[in-house]
């Protein structure tokens, strides 16, 4: 149970000051190419489980501790032990964990919810799709215009007839690599981490990075397209 509030104490503070920061990281991140900040985009949003895990390794694995409370004595006993709470304390914890906890997890409950949707919106639309002719995307029978990457870690790109009969060669040839500029890339999954990184954020501001996130990776594939030789 300590290991449980410590961890969630450790998250939320560090969402806290990840979120306040955020549009600090933002403007700086504006600067950079657009491949190199969704990447560094992905880092910060990462920050707050990994840090949290590292910190509470660093509390509570045995001969991590030792380097936070080495050895001392407790009376005749002297060792080294992770941090110890009374009763009281240890009920006080236990009260908080509970409290805290419940908003954390009808969180994660919504985002598992959100995922599951997608996810199952994205076999849908696999089994409405059959190879396309150069076997190297799925088209969907729908005269809406449409192109789309799916899947998180098998991404497949999917593009509709409406848009395959309104494209030229060269045009269709623009989106199919950008497409796939985001399959090689894995964005699906990068948001997916970046959306569950972020999860103690502020609606509002977490909703901004996202997109933000979201604006860097389209950038990004849109360079690869025109590093590729095609210009639209």
């Amino acid at each position: 149970m300590l290991i449980l509030f410590s961890a969630l104490v450790s998250h939320l503070l560090l969402s806290a000051a990840s979120a306040a920061a955020g549009p600090l990281v933002q403007r700086w991140a504006a600067h950079l190419q657009p491949w190199h900040r969704s990447w560094a985009l992905l880092v910060f949003a990462l920050m707050p489980p990994v840090l949290t895990v590292m910190s509470v390794s660093f509390l509570f694995v045995p001969g991590l501790n030792l380097l936070a409370s080495g050895e001392h004595c407790h009376g005749g006993d002297c060792m080294a032990h992770p941090p110890y709470l009374a009763p009281e304390q240890a009920r006080a914890a236990a009260v908080a964990t509970l409290v805290l906890g419940f908003p954390l997890l009808g969180l994660t409950a919504l985002t598992a919810m959100a995922v599951w949707r997608s996810t199952r919106l994205s076999l849908l639309l696999a089994g409405l799709a059959e190879q396309g002719g150069q076997n190297d995307y799925r088209t969907l029978s729908s005269r809406q215009p449409s192109a789309m990457c799916l899947g998180v870690l098998k991404p497949v790109v999917v593009v509709s007839e409406g848009l395959v009969q309104r494209l030229n060669r060269n045009a269709l040839q623009c989106v199919l690599l950008h497409e796939h500029a985001h399959a090689l890339r894995f964005d699906n999954l990068r948001q997916l981490l970046a959306s569950v990184g972020t999860l103690a954020w502020p609606r509002g501001r977490r909703r901004v990075f996202l997109q933000e996130m979201g604006l860097a990776a389209e950038l990004a594939c849109d360079a690869a397209v025109v590093s590729a030789g095609y210009a639209g």
